[in-house]
Parts: structure tokens; sequence; C-alpha cells
């Protein structure tokens, strides 16, 4: 999975992902460098942190090959996983629901 951050702060784990179907000029995610990680990477890290939410953001998750299997990895470790997308792939979406506490459309 290609990741821009990972931050762990008051409650909260966010993943900030790299890439999105949009293209829109005032993103803040354009240019910024990206690094590869694995789900298990991502849910070691979840897993040694006190935070209960993992909040699933940055530009659009959706367009990840992995993330189904990451959210449920997730939910399977006790997180609550929000997912924050621009809808543009509701057969994901669809995928999520049963991982998924609650979206940011």
């Amino acid at each position: 999975m290609r990741l821009v951050d990972i931050s762990d702060s008051n409650g909260m784990m966010r993943v900030e992902f790299f890439g999105c179907n949009m293209k829109c000029p005032y993103c803040v995610h354009i240019h910024q460098p990206f690094k590869e990680m694995s789900v298990e990477e991502v849910v070691d890290l979840a897993k040694n942190s006190h935070s209960k939410t993992v909040h699933l953001g940055g530009a659009e998750p959706t367009l990840q090959k992995e993330l189904i299997p990451l959210i449920k990895a997730l939910n399977d470790a006790g997180k609550e996983v929000l997912l924050k997308s621009n809808g543009m792939k509701p057969e994901v979406l669809e995928g999520a629901l049963p991982y998924v506490h609650g979206f940011v459309l």
C-alpha cells in the first residue's frame, strides 16, 4: 500500500493514503512523497497503539488494492475503523461495509 503518513495521537490512529482518482488541484496529497507499507506493518502499528479508532483517509483509500484486507484485519484486532472516501468506487465501499464503524464521504 502507498501511504503518505501514519500518526497516532488523541486516541485516534490516522493512516493517510497516497493517490486519488479525482486529481483536484488544491489537494495537499498531490505532491507528497509516499512510502510502501504492507497490511501486516499497519496492523502491527495499530495493535501496539492505545488508540481504539483507526481513521483511513488521505487522498483516496479505495484505490489501494489491499484496503479490504487491511480493514478486516484492523476490525479483527478490535479497532474501530473510520473510512474517508470520495465515494467514486462504491463496490469497494460495499465490500468494506461489514468491517467499518463509520464513513466520511
